[in-house]
């Protein structure tokens, strides 16, 4: 038996994901544009929102599921990795609980835990604006996080 929702919580982790979201694609993308030169916003920009698609699909395929997956461990003891349970989601709906959090829709602590795994790599972008090229700003997007952040 799953443990009821809790209405105060759940409005609360998705008000809070909201505001991430907000602080990430218009705020990290408007602020990082105006320390770079005239001719490289629309790229800085550009480039904030690009780390967000990278990482929500990767966040998708495989991200939640190394990171958070749902283990049959005992509660006296969380795994430091999750495991293959959640590959593209699967298994997720309104029903299922994730241990960490038994009283709010595992799909939303998804989403919560998301923009966080957003806004990491969104802040290491200011560190290069107009350093590096686009392509190898991608690139270093997708394999950071696998390497590191979902670890």
């Amino acid at each position: 038996m799953t443990t009821p929702i809790n209405e105060g919580r759940t409005t609360f982790l998705f008000i809070s994901s909201v505001l991430v979201m907000f602080m990430i694609i218009p705020g990290l993308a408007l602020y990082y544009s105006g320390a770079v030169r005239d001719k490289n916003v629309l790229a800085t920009i550009h480039q904030t929102i690009s780390i967000v698609c990278i990482i929500t699909i990767t966040w998708m395929i495989c991200g939640y599921s190394i990171t958070f997956a749902p283990t049959m461990i005992s509660t006296d003891f969380l795994p430091i990795y999750g495991n293959d349970e959640r590959l593209w989601l699967l298994g997720m709906s309104i029903e299922t609980r994730h241990q960490l959090a038994p009283d709010v829709p595992e799909y939303l602590f998804c989403f919560f835990q998301l923009t966080f795994a957003i806004i990491t790599p969104c802040l290491i972008c200011g560190a290069f604006a107009e350093r590096l090229r686009y392509p190898v700003s991608n690139s270093s997007t997708l394999l950071s996080p696998l390497l590191l952040l979902f670890r």
